[in-house]
């Protein structure tokens, strides 16, 4: 269960830098366009990148702690702003 969590915040993380973009008008396209029609090549890098991080902090972290959350959010925002950077 907490596996599910750690990825719904790291998802959380990925949101937020799409928000920050978008209030800054360095994108107009929604959430799902960003994601899914309009990066669809960084997004696959994104992803897999949040992936692997995550099962890398998971093998040395398994309990969801705060600091844990906000490890898996910042994991989230960081590779997002990383890899989407446009």
């Amino acid at each position: 269960m907490s596996e599910a969590l750690f990825i719904i915040i790291g998802l959380a993380g990925l949101w937020a830098h799409w928000l920050k973009r978008y209030w800054r008008r360095q994108t107009q396209n929604t959430f799902w366009c960003y994601l899914f029609r309009c990066e669809v090549r960084a997004t696959k890098a994104a992803f897999l990148a949040f992936a692997v991080s995550m099962f890398g902090y998971l093998a040395t972290e398994p309990s969801l702690t705060m600091q844990s959350a906000y490890a898996a959010f910042g994991i989230g925002y960081m590779i997002d702003s990383t890899v989407n950077n446009g």
